[in-house]
């Protein structure tokens, strides 16, 4: 378990005895606090699928730029150094999730990107509608998306049509 206290924070924790033993202080940079702050909320499993596509889309900026050479593009990325784990193996081993849901839960963060802060919390904050929304234009999920924070019950995905069908009375 990982704790990110500020000095005051410490103190009074120290003080009250609300930790039973001395924490190991680590100095972290600001991107790794970041990250390891976005880690302890994935572990949590509060968030709604949006914010959790939103918090491992921000995940994965982070670990980009912190290991440029795991970055899908560079020539390099086909042969990921010994030195740095890809991202989607790291965030699983952070975070208890499997590898398969963190490529899936970021593919969705990839396509929506800004959209996402407005999907939480709506109708759409789902993954099957997250899904179909980034399969529509922009300008129809910019429509949808706004229709939903109107407070509409929307769906992204498309109806579905079922066929007639003809029942013979005999």
């Amino acid at each position: 378990m990982m704790w990110i206290f500020d000095a005051w924070l410490l103190c009074v924790a120290i003080v009250l005895e609300m930790i039973d033993r001395a924490p190991m202080i680590v100095d972290f940079d600001e991107l790794h606090a970041e990250l390891a702050e976005i880690h302890e909320n994935l572990m949590r499993s509060e968030l709604t699928p949006a914010q959790e596509s939103a918090a491992i889309h921000r995940c994965k900026a982070i670990y980009e730029e912190l290991h440029p050479e795991t970055k899908h593009g560079d020539r390099k990325s086909d042969q990921v150094a010994e030195s740095a784990t890809r991202f989607t193996k790291a965030t699983a081993e952070a975070t208890g999730k499997s590898e398969r849901s963190i490529r899936e839960v970021a593919a969705r963060g990839e396509e929506l990107g800004d959209d996402l802060g407005r999907i939480a919390g709506t109708s759409l904050d789902k993954g099957v509608e997250m899904d179909a929304l980034a399969k529509m234009s922009i300008s129809e999920r910019a429509s949808v998306i706004n229709r939903a924070i109107a407070g509409e019950r929307v769906s992204a995905r498309p109806k579905r049509e079922f066929p007639l069908r003809r029942h013979v009375l005999s």
